[in-house]
């Protein structure tokens, strides 16, 4: 949890979670340096690991 992950790394990532607990709401969590098309990139990793349940937080400062 509070992980920050490349998006060429998210899917293998999630689902080393996904296989562990694959009835766990998955919080995405965005900076300010985090474009749309990432976050949507992002969700449609998760929905193709096979999580259902997702949202999306997002942070005005950098998380690095």
């Amino acid at each position: 949890a509070g992980e920050v992950v490349d998006l060429n790394n998210l899917e293998y990532k999630l689902k080393l979670r996904y296989e562990e607990k694959p009835d766990q709401k998955l919080v995405l969590r965005g900076d300010s340096k985090a474009f749309h098309g990432q976050i949507a990139s992002a969700l449609d990793i998760a929905r193709r690991v096979g999580f259902t349940r997702a949202s999306i937080a997002y942070d005005t400062r950098p998380l690095n």
